[in-house]
């Protein structure tokens, strides 16, 4: 696979925000150059993991807040919402 060319639907990649950002134009699908670093020791002792899970709990918040809104107005009312208010209960 060429990595110039989009793995979801094999048009051109182009340059995006930064040097390491490709976008695709036909179907938006979006990748990086950076190296994979997930599984390494080193990568885990820079990142501070309570500054992590405090900054990112209220996106997760609204975001998931998104999704029961948009799943309610389907009609549906899945388990999901017992469970969400039993997590948001313990917040």
């Amino acid at each position: 696979m060429r990595d110039d060319l989009c793995s979801v639907c094999n048009s051109k990649m182009n340059l995006g925000l930064q040097s390491w950002h490709w976008e695709c134009a036909r179907c938006k699908y979006e990748k990086s150059t950076l190296s994979q670093a997930i599984n390494e020791t080193l990568a885990h002792e820079k990142i501070n993991e309570l500054s992590r899970e405090k900054g990112l709990k209220s996106i997760r918040v609204e975001n998931f807040n998104k999704l029961l809104k948009s799943i309610k107005a389907l009609g549906k009312k899945p388990a999901i919402f017992w469970m969400w208010g039993v997590l948001m209960a313990g917040l």
